[in-house]
C-alpha cells in the first residue's frame, strides 16, 4: 500500500513548492536481493532438513483425534513462511477443515475463540467461503461479545490495527513535511476535519488514496469496536489523528510563513506532531475491558507520563536530524528555537535538551510507583512506544537513515542465519 500511495504522489506532482528531501539510497542496496553466506548446507544438514520436512508432512496428512491441532499446525507453518514445502498438504486439511464447517461439525469440543479466528482467517485466505456468522457463538444476546472472552487474549490479538495506522501516519508526516504544496494541504487539512468519506473528490489527485485509506483503517476498526459496544474509543482516536495533523499544518504554516517560534510555542505543536499523544490512545483500542472510558479521557488530556513520552520522542529526535532536515527548507526543529531565542551554541542547546530528556524519564519512572492512577497495561503502552524512540534516535536519526543500532538489529533478526 505504502509503495503505491509513493508512486500515486510522485507521478500526479511537479516540484514547485515542494520541499523535497535528498534521502540517500537505502544502507542495504540489494543485499536482500541474494542469498546471505552461509546458508549452503552441508549433506548432514541436508538430511536433517529433509527429516524434519516429512516430520511436517506426516503432521499435516495424519488424522487427529483433536483437529484444531492440525489448524494451529498449518498456522504455525505458514508464520514462520516455509508453507510452499507443503501447498497440497496444506490444502488437502484446509478441505476437511472447510467440509466439517460446511456440516456445522465443531473441530473440538471446547473450540475457544482463537480457534475460531485462526479457523476463519485460514480459510478465507486460501478462498473458502466462510461467514462472518460463525463469530455468533462467542456473542451475548445484545450480539456483543461475552465478558468470559476478555481472558481470550490470543483472540482479541487476531484484530489489531496498530501496524497500519503507523505506516499510514508516517505517509501523511512525508505529506506535509515535503510532498504537498501549502495550498494543497489547506484542502487535506480541512477534509481530515470534516472526516468524510466523499471529501477524496474534492482533493487533488495525489492526495485521495492516502485520505481514504486513512479513513478505511478507523472504519474498519470502528465496525469491530461498535460490535463490542466500544465506538466511543475510535472516536477519540479520530480525534486524536486530527489534532496530529492539524498540528502538521501548523508547521507547515510556520514554513510557509519563514516564522520562526519561541522553544515553548514550538513544543505547544510539535509534542503533538510526535504522534505519540494519537498512536497511545490507538494503543488502547483493541485492549481488555480494564481499560475504560476513564482511561481514554486520562490519555486525551495527555497526562504527566505520555507528555514525558512525547518530550523525549521530540527532542531526541530534533538533536539527531535537525542537521539534515535544515538542507532544505523545513520547519525550524527545538534546536533552531533554542539558539534564537537564547543566543546560545548548537551544543549548548543539546545539553538542555539532554537535561530534559533525563527528567522526562524519571517522570515517566515515577508514573508506575503504586497505586498508579491507570492500569499498569495502559503504562506498558506508552513506556514501550518511547523504547522505540531511544532505539532509533539514541546516537542518530535511524528511522530517516538506518544507523549502527538498527542495523544491527535488523542484522540479527533478517540477515544473519540461524543455525539449525
Amino acid at each position: 500500500m505504502s509503495s503505491k500511495m509513493s508512486a500515486n504522489l510522485v507521478s500526479s506532482m511537479s516540484n514547485e513548492n515542494r520541499h523535497l528531501a535528498d534521502f540517500v539510497p537505502s544502507f542495504w542496496g540489494d543485499i536482500f536481493l541474494s542469498t546471505p553466506p552461509g546458508m549452503d548446507m552441508d549433506a548432514r544438514t541436508q538430511q536433517e532438513y529433509e527429516e524434519l520436512k516429512q516430520k511436517v508432512r506426516r503432521m499435516l496428512v495424519t488424522n487427529t483425534d483433536k483437529p484444531s491441532q492440525k489448524l494451529h499446525i498449518i498456522d504455525a507453518v505458514k508464520r514462520l513462511g516455509v508453507a510452499y514445502h507443503f501447498e497440497k498438504e496444506i490444502e488437502d486439511a484446509l478441505e476437511v477443515i472447510y467440509d466439517h464447517y460446511c456440516n456445522h461439525i465443531q473441530i473440538d469440543d471446547d473450540e475457544d475463540l482463537y480457534t475460531t479466528a485462526v479457523r476463519f482467517r485460514l480459510l478465507r485466505e486460501h478462498g473458502f467461503n466462510v461467514q462472518c456468522e460463525t463469530f455468533n457463538k462467542f456473542k451475548n444476546e445484545k450480539g456483543k461479545f461475552k465478558v468470559s472472552l476478555i481472558s481470550d487474549v490470543k483472540g482479541m490479538l487476531e484484530l489489531t490495527f496498530m501496524t497500519k495506522v503507523i505506516s499510514l501516519t508516517s505517509i501523511v508526516d512525508d505529506t506535509y513535511d515535503a510532498y504537498a504544496t501549502y495550498e494543497e494541504l489547506e484542502i487535506f487539512t480541512k477534509a481530515i476535519h470534516r472526516w468524510d468519506i466523499n471529501c477524496p473528490d474534492q482533493l487533488p489527485d495525489c492526495m485521495k488514496l492516502c485520505y481514504s485509506e486513512l479513513l478505511k483503517v478507523f472504519k474498519d476498526m470502528e465496525d469491530l469496536m461498535s460490535e463490542q459496544g466500544k465506538s466511543y474509543r475510535v472516536q477519540l482516536a479520530k480525534e486524536a489523528m486530527k489534532q496530529v495533523c492539524q498540528a502538521y499544518f501548523v508547521e507547515a504554516k510556520w514554513l510557509h510563513e519563514h516564522y520562526m517560534p519561541t522553544v515553548e510555542e514550538y513544543l505547544s505543536v510539535a509534542l503533538v506532531s510526535t504522534c505519540y499523544p494519537m498512536l497511545t490512545i490507538v494503543s488502547f483500542v483493541g485492549m481488555e475491558d480494564s481499560i475504560t472510558k476513564e482511561t481514554f479521557t486520562w490519555a486525551f488530556n495527555t497526562p504527566k507520563i505520555l507528555r514525558a513520552s512525547t518530550i523525549i520522542c521530540r527532542l531526541m529526535d530534533d538533536v539527531v536530524s535537525h542537521q539534515f532536515e535544515q538542507e532544505r527548507e523545513h520547519v525550524p526543529s527545538a534546536v533552531e528555537c533554542y539558539i534564537k531565542q537564547c543566543g546560545v551554541s548548537a551544543q549548548e542547546a543539546y545539553d538542555e535538551f539532554y537535561k530534559r530528556i533525563n527528567n522526562a524519564w524519571k517522570d515517566m519512572n515515577e508514573a508506575f510507583l503504586k497505586p498508579t492512577v491507570v492500569p499498569t497495561s495502559a503504562l506498558n503502552r506508552i513506556l514501550n512506544l518511547t523504547r522505540v524512540i531511544d532505539l532509533l534516535y539514541k546516537d542518530e536519526d535511524a528511522y530517516t537513515r538506518v544507523g549502527d543500532s538498527a542495523k544491527t538489529s535488523i542484522t540479527a533478526l533478517l540477515i544473519d542465519p540461524i543455525s539449525i
